[in-house]
């Protein structure tokens, strides 16, 4: 038997990135009562808050869901391991820092199909809202908002390699990916303050937490979204052992992420009916694109062996290197702990035809393999960079794997389904190679371990794709925005055929964005929290 809790006006599963600030917007009118129900612990780790602890995070079954796909036909079926934050913070507290907002033109794209105020102009307004930039002050960027963002101080010296081939290869240098173009190389700006991790959590949720009207629970798994007739009344969810009952005076909100989200809303009635039926669910609303318009940035990387000692590798005396680098950041704050693991990349075009940049090149200093999850390479001293399409045309589903919330979703992200992916990540492949062979590497260049030198033709390009292909942690749109027989929710959000529940998350981008999906998901919630508010106040 649930027990119930005192009703809210607000209730938000998921405190990711998406749900700390949404916390922090509608709880800032007192008169409001705000619960965040997150599903993860709390984030107080010295992982999360170390910028180098990502490679751990990757690994962490306490702070990430580890969630794998099905087997994927179109990678020679392999399972895709698709890790995805379990904390406050969410993937925010988990990832690799960057902070990229996309291309002006993804935005005035959603605009065109139809989703009134989503342009670049609106959404621009809330990513300076978000944002507290320590180094642009100007029109693309907010000096006042929670967010800390800054350049990286002392990047490597492969970051800066990586930099100075990239310019011998002819691409421009650009020192703003979220200024006025978006193409170039240079070096990436990251969520750090100070020294360390700068999550949703830190910026938004934290400093808030002693507010009287917000109450946040955590390692709470939400069950299902309770409905009387087609309006949502609040969440049963779990506490250890303990089931409980929240109720909603206003609305529930899903922040729950591109996987969780679909997956709640088809466990509590809301998607297609006969997904729904062959789990013996009750049919609230037929909403057949519920789990369907998955897409991501499929991604394939280039690891080569380095001549000189200058990388990161964990072999004998790379651990004690190792340990005298995490002393100099426990004691001062610096050193390789104090950075994040990507530096500098930038988005060049696949071919001149491209209108906008269609790849993104993203650098480490370290040798990189299965997602990190092949630990016998980083023994030896090398160099990656990861090739990543940006407007993949593939796409992906979620759908249940039986009707109980324990259960993971079955995941399908159908990467490389559409030849022309194929082709522009084929190009990207031949670019990124291109850069790595410049002067720049020429006293470090080694052996290319993956893929290797003997794969050349367009043929052995596509055949090893299939075989390496991954993606990069983005994952979108299974709740998509927009108005077709497809679309799960309203350009307000608002699910459709229902009452009082919205989605408020990355689920909702009815197109993938060309970057780093973090900061466009602070800026969804933003916009969402503006909707949400101007609506109550009518």
């Amino acid at each position: 038997m649930a027990s119930s809790d005192s009703s809210y006006d607000f209730i938000i599963v998921g405190g990711g990135s998406a749900g700390c600030l949404l916390a922090n917007r509608l709880s800032q009118n007192p008169a409001h009562k705000v619960l965040l129900v997150e599903a993860g612990d709390k984030d107080d780790s010295a992982k999360i808050k170390t910028p180098l602890g990502t490679v751990l995070l990757y690994m962490s079954e306490k702070y990430n869901w580890r969630f794998w796909t099905q087997k994927e036909e179109n990678l020679n079926s392999r399972n895709i391991f698709c890790p995805q934050g379990k904390t406050l913070g969410g993937g925010s507290s988990i990832n690799a820092l960057v902070y990229s907002r996309g291309n002006a033109r993804d935005y005035d794209h959603w605009e065109a199909l139809g989703n009134r105020g989503w342009g670049y102009s609106d959404l621009l307004e809330h990513f300076k809202r978000c944002e507290s930039n320590l180094n642009f002050e100007n029109e693309y960027h907010g000096k006042s908002g929670g967010l800390a963002v800054r350049n990286i101080e002392n990047p490597h010296p492969h970051a800066e390699r990586l930099l100075l081939a990239a310019l011998q290869a002819g691409y421009p240098y650009n020192s703003d990916f979220n200024g006025k173009t978006q193409a170039g190389v240079g070096m990436y700006q990251v969520t750090m303050r100070g020294k360390r991790r700068e999550s949703a959590a830190n910026a938004f949720l934290h400093p808030v937490m002693h507010r009287s009207n917000l109450s946040v629970v955590v390692k709470a798994q939400t069950i299902k979204i309770d409905f009387k007739d087609k309006k949502a009344v609040g969440i049963t969810y779990r506490v250890g052992k303990k089931l409980k009952v929240a109720t909603a005076r206003k609305e529930v909100i899903v922040s729950a992420g591109t996987f969780n989200t679909p997956k709640l809303l088809m466990l509590s009635g809301i998607g297609p009916k006969e997904e729904l039926e062959k789990h013996e669910i009750e049919v609230v609303e037929d909403l057949p694109g519920v789990g369907e318009n998955l897409q991501e940035h499929a991604d394939v990387v280039i690891s080569t062996k380095s001549k000189v000692s200058d990388t990161v590798a964990l072999n004998f005396s790379g651990v004690f290197k190792m340990a005298y680098e995490f002393y100099r950041h426990v004691t001062k704050q610096a050193g390789l702990f104090s950075k994040p693991i990507v530096e500098s990349g930038g988005f060049i075009f696949s071919n001149p035809d491209k209108e906008i940049p269609d790849i993104q090149l993203q650098s480490t200093c370290s040798l990189f393999n299965d997602h990190g999850l092949d630990h016998k390479v980083i023994r030896e001293h090398g160099y990656s960079l990861h090739i990543t399409l940006l407007r993949p045309k593939s796409r992906g589903t979620v759908k249940l794997r039986s009707g109980c919330y324990s259960e993971e979703p079955l995941i399908h992200l159908n990467l490389l389904d559409h030849q022309d992916d194929v082709k522009d990540l084929t190009n990207g492949f031949k670019l990124g190679r291109n850069i790595l062979r410049q002067d720049a590497y020429q006293r470090h260049r080694g052996k290319e371990l993956f893929p290797g030198e003997h794969i050349q033709t367009d043929e052995e390009i596509e055949q090893m794709l299939r075989e390496r292909v991954c993606h990069i942690y983005h994952p979108v749109g299974t709740c998509k925005m927009g108005s077709d027989d497809m679309a799960v929710v309203d350009d307000q959000l608002r699910v459709h055929g229902v009452n009082n529940l919205r989605v408020i998350d990355a689920s909702i981008m009815p197109t993938i964005t060309s970057g780093n999906t973090n900061a466009p998901t602070m800026a969804i919630a933003s916009k969402g929290a503006e909707l949400i508010l101007e609506h109550y106040q009518s």
